[in-house]
């Protein structure tokens, strides 16, 4: 019984960090959509994916 008691203060903290990590992930989403700084990332991922990086660390 003492048990169970101590792990439902547990899990309402973690339910309570849970949804305030949701929320701030959700106000955050978008954010940087349609920065015209910023370089065309689906591009330079791309090109990380391509790259001959590894193959030159590992000479």
């Amino acid at each position: 019984m003492a048990r169970s008691m101590k792990r439902k203060p547990v899990r309402e903290k973690n339910i309570d960090k849970a949804s305030e990590r949701k929320e701030a992930l959700l106000s955050a989403a978008g954010l940087w959509k349609g920065r015209t700084d910023l370089p065309d990332m689906a591009a330079y991922i791309r090109e990380l994916r391509n790259g001959d990086r590894l193959k030159r660390l590992l000479r």
